[in-house]
């Protein structure tokens, strides 16, 4: 971090940042990680890399959902999801997708949860991001049951198994 501030690499240093936020995250310093992460986001922001802010945006709500914090992370992934759009990152738009699936349950919309998690499947399989594809697949099980279609939930379930085995 030093270096990449010493010599005047904004972009280095926003990277570095993001790092150290998702380090401390990890170590259980919520508060700290989310510092740091914003300061990455504040220099992704002033540099116009949206990419970086969109990727920012996301480690953000990813600790703000797993603090609980549900009203936040669901603002802060509709940010994300609007830059990755902006930059057709189609890959990153089903994460991004697939995790406001998950908070929606969370929330108790089935409903919405399961429109996101279909739209977070078809983009999956469009850019082969297997990973989440099986979230969503899963993600859609829990949906489907929540709305009382247990063949759905199940169907889904065994394909996203299936999946795993592939």
């Amino acid at each position: 971090l030093a270096l990449a501030r010493d010599l005047g690499v904004r972009k280095a240093e926003a990277v570095v940042l993001s790092n150290i936020g998702s380090l401390y995250i990890e170590m259980g310093e919520e508060d700290t990680g989310r510092e740091h992460l914003r300061q990455s986001l504040e220099i992704s922001r002033a540099l116009g890399d949206r990419q970086d802010e969109a990727l920012a945006l996301m480690n953000l709500a990813q600790s703000e959902a797993d603090q609980e914090m549900v009203a936040e992370a669901l603002a802060t992934y509709e940010k994300a999801l609007v830059l990755f759009r902006e930059g057709r990152d189609r890959r990153f738009e089903g994460v991004i997708l697939n995790r406001l699936s998950e908070l929606h349950e969370t929330r108790g919309d089935p409903e919405r949860a399961l429109r996101l998690a279909e739209e977070a499947l078809l983009l999956s399989r469009e850019t082969a991001n297997r990973y989440t594809e099986g979230r969503a697949l899963t993600s859609i099980a829990v949906a489907s049951a929540s709305l009382g279609n247990e063949e759905r939930a199940v169907g889904s379930l065994v394909e996203a198994e299936a999946l795993q085995k592939a």
